[in-house]
């Protein structure tokens, strides 16, 4: 079995429906916006993978910055989250979509001084 395929079996195992439903809609509606590069990421990918079933959100990175989210779903409930992060939460049916802009994170001396810019899928 192909890696892809297994993670896309993982992903389907043990998952409720309206919660994975949702995130689908919303990363095929950013795709339909030209948005090609958009992903589920994080700890829900990760527990799925392993069968557990601990993480509670759905966390989305995408190529679209945060306006661009923001009009995609225009007339959806959304939440600017971290301007200082570019994440933009949607809200469907009650559950919450982190949905993040591809970014690179440079912590330099001092550590607490923190430079972000935008990235690409490496």
């Amino acid at each position: 079995m192909k890696l892809t395929n297994l993670i896309k079996y993982k992903l389907n195992e043990a998952v409720d429906e309206t919660v994975y439903n949702n995130g689908i809609k919303i990363v095929s509606k950013l795709k339909e916006a030209g948005f090609k590069d958009t992903f589920f990421v994080g700890g829900w990918v990760r527990d799925k993978l392993l069968g557990l079933d601990t993480a509670k959100d759905i966390d989305i990175a995408t190529e679209a910055k945060p306006e661009q989210v923001k009009e995609v779903f225009k007339g959806e409930h959304f939440i600017e989250v971290g301007e200082s992060f570019n994440i933009v939460m949607v809200v469907l049916d009650g559950e919450t979509f982190e949905i993040a802009t591809f970014r690179s994170d440079d912590y330099r001396i001092p550590k607490t001084v923190k430079r972000i810019k935008w990235s690409f899928i490496i």
